[in-house]
């Protein structure tokens, strides 16, 4: 397994297991859910999913991610960590803006012998509208600007349960 790939995994693995055993209390796991999308350069479809912590702070929500994205001979693993502020405006639909922290697996394809991996830390704007049922959860579409070697720009949607 490749370095960076071991590193990205590592990551996860310390990340769920800090986040798991604390569940129904302030601060843990709220929900979860599914997320795809597209991103520009590479030129990638990305899926995934994430883990909704709900509001650490008033109006400032931890909701990190992990994407897997396929496309322009590139392989690109994901594990965001964003902070989204809600703005406060009323009603189901509310919109949402912060930065990200990306910590990202890249597997290049190259010919035989001469594979290109690497390993990059990276950062985001993110901004994007929910659509909650009940709650943090409902329906979302992101937008991500930046990304390092990851990307240059991701949309995604997803839904929350």
């Amino acid at each position: 397994m490749r370095a960076g790939l071991r590193c990205l995994l590592l990551a996860l693995a310390l990340f769920a297991s800090a986040a798991l055993p604390a569940a129904g209390q302030t601060g843990a796991v709220q929900g979860w859910g599914l997320r795809a999308g597209v991103a520009d350069d590479p030129d990638q479809v990305v899926g995934g999913f994430h883990l909704s912590f709900g509001d650490l702070v008033p109006r400032l929500r931890f909701q990190p991610s992990l994407e897997l994205g396929s496309g322009d001979e590139t392989s690109v693993l994901t594990l965001t960590l964003p902070g989204h502020y809600r703005v406060p405006v009323g009603g189901a639909l509310e919109p949402y803006f912060g930065g990200a922290l990306l910590l990202s697996s890249i597997d290049r394809d190259r010919p035989p012998g001469a594979s290109e991996d690497d390993f990059d830390i990276g950062v985001a704007l993110v901004g994007g509208l929910e659509l909650s049922r009940a709650g943090d959860h409902g329906f979302l579409l992101e937008v991500h600007l930046g990304g390092g070697k990851a990307y240059d720009a991701k949309v995604v949607v997803g839904v929350t349960f």
